[in-house]
């Protein structure tokens, strides 16, 4: 542990008995996590879990989640009673991820529960405990009155991936909210589904987000359909599109087998502006772009050279060098 780090957790260990509530809270935020650097930092969160203010409880039942010790197992069964919503749905998962006997019971009250809250959790609850099962009792929440649970249900199926939730996903293409019909059709888009296709473009062109942008140009380049080429040129020619969408379109176009994706990665690596230049080396890497290993060493000993562009070299010479994520691998 650093003499920084030390120093900040006696600083929180400290502020979690103040008066304060909004000493309590960020002492609470900032032992989340910490709970192996320090013996003090679990009781004193377990304490936090019971303070009279319900952010608090929240952010303390947040951080004993993540420790996942099965001493918190009663902490967990009594905020499933706890006054603040928050504190009841992170209760519950913790209970799901240490397999508490009482888990599965009330997984299964919440998802027929009145309140749309308890469905929601619900939902994610039991594809975290449960994903053999889960696709299929999921699917008919796709259904739902409302329209958080419907998308709770469209990611979830996302991410279980499940090649027999295509026909129900594919009927809940029409849903009225974008959110839920985009979430749909990256779901589809795993599964290889050309029914995505129309629900991918008008996600592509409506969504506000750079980020939700950007998953839609990879999930075009994941179902591999041609008939895409034509929309992700325009996106990558566009003259005020960002960097980052342009290496994204890049990076699909190759994928589909368009020579133009090549060209513009390599104007993006080549740009003077540089934010965008990690983004584009992490997706050389991930997709094993070889012709553009030139582009990727000619940046090396540059100055601002990506800090994953050794990752990415390491890609691509196949040694195997592949981190969770590429743009948080830290490598040099």
């Amino acid at each position: 542990m650093t003499e920084e780090l030390a120093l900040t957790l006696q600083a929180a260990l400290r502020d979690a008995d103040s008066q304060d509530p909004r000493y309590r809270l960020a002492a609470a935020e900032r032992l989340w996590g910490t709970h192996e650097e320090n013996a003090q930092v679990l009781p004193t969160i377990r304490r936090l879990s019971t303070d009279e203010m319900g952010p608090i409880r929240h952010v303390a039942f947040l951080a004993l989640r993540e420790a996942c010790d099965p001493d918190d197992i009663i902490l967990y069964e009594e905020g499933l009673s706890d006054g603040y919503l928050p504190v009841q749905q992170v209760s519950l998962q913790g209970l799901v991820a240490l397999g508490a006997p009482l888990a599965r019971e009330r997984v299964e009250e919440w998802l027929n529960a009145d309140s749309e809250a308890y469905r929601e959790t619900a939902v994610y609850a039991l594809a975290d405990g449960w994903p053999e099962e889960a696709s299929r009792r999921i699917e008919i929440f796709l259904t739902d009155a409302n329209m958080t649970v419907r998308l709770a249900a469209a990611q979830t199926l996302a991410e279980l991936a499940d090649p027999e939730s295509r026909n129900a996903l594919a009927a809940a293409l029409s849903d009225e909210d974008s959110a839920v019909r985009r979430s749909i059709s990256q779901a589809l888009a795993k599964l290889g589904d050309r029914r995505a296709l129309p629900g991918l473009l008008e996600a592509l062109g409506t969504a506000s987000e750079l980020a939700d942008r950007l998953a839609c140009l990879e999930d075009l380049g994941n179902l591999g359909e041609a008939d895409a080429i034509p929309h992700l040129d325009q996106v990558a020619r566009r003259p005020l599109a960002s960097l980052m969408e342009r290496a994204g379109a890049g990076a699909s176009l190759h994928r589909l087998g368009s020579a133009e994706g090549q060209k513009y990665l390599r104007a993006v690596l080549r740009a003077w502006r540089s934010y965008a230049r990690p983004y584009a080396v992490s997706l050389i890497g991930e997709h094993r772009i070889a012709a553009l290993e030139p582009e990727l060493r000619r940046l090396q000993g540059t100055r601002g050279a990506p800090e994953n562009l050794t990752w990415a070299l390491n890609a691509l010479a196949g040694d195997g060098a592949e981190p969770p994520t590429p743009l948080e691998s830290g490598s040099s």
